[in-house]
């Protein structure tokens, strides 16, 4: 399949792309086929070379099932959905902490070209920010056990309850980033205290112990992060 591209226009383009709920969503003109791009997340997306000889070999492949997406090895994957299909001008992401850049098409099939409508000026594009779940919950114990895990009563009062630490676990729906910088921490929120939430640390459970404050049953750690495509979801 030829792949060529042209200079979009307000009768042929590709506009307001946005996210709804899991979706991408956008307006098109003009055109009989959207071209989904996927890459890396704040990164300019082009039809380069590289992309048009891709989207060459898959040819036929690309028609035989809108929006099926296909992995270019690259880091970048395309989706081709055929206005007038169920749900055409809308495309369920399929990856988190990336860019989806979008642009309208059109296809002739007497010579087999597919013909894409660039944007002159910014594209039509997404950044999808990646998910990061968090976990805290409170872990009791009883203080007065003996060596044997067994617990006395002292005067028949019961034994006395302690919060010993909390339970907190940090999942990432999306890429890791290659870096272990500190994007994501918890902290003990009023004290300006902050604790790096290494990379090796995501998807495990951690025991961490409360901040005791005069007065007070102690604080919580709070995980957050400052941005970078990530947006903290706590359970």
């Amino acid at each position: 399949m030829r792949v060529t591209t042209i200079p979009a226009d307000e009768g042929h383009c590709v506009r307001n792309v946005a996210m709804l709920a899991s979706e991408l969503v956008w307006d098109s003109v003009g055109v009989g086929y959207a071209l989904v791009v996927c890459g890396r997340f704040g990164a300019h997306i082009e039809i380069d070379d590289e992309l048009r000889a891709a989207l060459g070999n898959l040819g036929a492949s690309l028609f035989s099932c809108s929006g099926t997406p296909f992995d270019l090895g690259d880091g970048r994957s395309v989706a081709l959905l055929r206005r007038g299909a169920i749900r055409s001008d809308s495309y369920r992401c399929t990856r988190r902490f990336a860019r989806y850049a979008v642009f309208g098409c059109d296809h002739d099939m007497t010579s087999d070209e597919l013909m894409i409508y660039v944007p002159g000026g910014a594209e039509a594009a997404y950044d999808v920010p990646g998910v990061v779940r968090a976990s805290v919950s409170p872990y009791w114990t009883e203080r007065g056990a003996d060596g044997f895990g067994r617990f006395t009563r002292v005067f028949d009062r019961a034994p006395e309850r302690v919060l010993a630490c909390y339970l907190m676990s940090v999942t990432l729906d999306g890429e890791v980033p290659e870096s272990d910088e500190t994007w994501l921490w918890y902290e003990f929120e009023g004290t300006g205290l902050r604790f790096p939430i290494t990379r090796e640390m995501l998807g495990k459970t951690m025991c961490v112990r409360p901040l005791a404050l005069q007065g007070g049953s102690g604080l919580p750690p709070v995980v957050k992060s400052q941005g970078q495509g990530y947006e903290v979801i706590t359970a």
